[in-house]
């Protein structure tokens, strides 16, 4: 799974900040009740940003709760 940066938010230096410190910080948590980050980072060039994350399948935490 992977989160990316709105591109309306590319320019805006704080909250480019903001989002690779979230990748910095959720990649350094190690819980099992906590998915994980894999890598960040960004094509700076073209203003986008990205958080890659392990993927969880195809459920939502509705069904998830239910197992």
């Amino acid at each position: 799974m992977v989160k990316i940066l709105k591109s309306s938010k590319s320019d805006d230096l704080k909250a480019i900040q903001r989002f690779l410190l979230e990748g910095f910080l959720s990649s350094q948590i190690r819980h099992p009740n906590i998915v994980r980050v894999s890598d960040y980072g960004g094509f700076y060039e073209q203003g986008e940003y990205y958080i890659e994350m392990e993927d969880l399948g195809n459920s939502n935490l509705k069904e998830w709760s239910k197992q």
